[in-house]
């Protein structure tokens, strides 16, 4: 089983978020097609 791991910077990107979660999100199916069971979202405001 595979994971993938997704990093976002989210530094004052209050507003763009939740789209590029769901963006990301929308791909899962994707993803198992080609053995990636697993996906992890990680994400960092500032990284400080």
């Amino acid at each position: 089983m595979a994971t993938l791991s997704v990093v976002i910077p989210a530094y004052n990107e209050e507003d763009g978020i939740r789209s590029i979660m769901e963006r990301v999100l929308a791909v899962r199916d994707s993803l198992r097609q080609v053995g990636i069971n697993d996906l992890e979202l990680i994400v960092v405001d500032d990284g400080s």
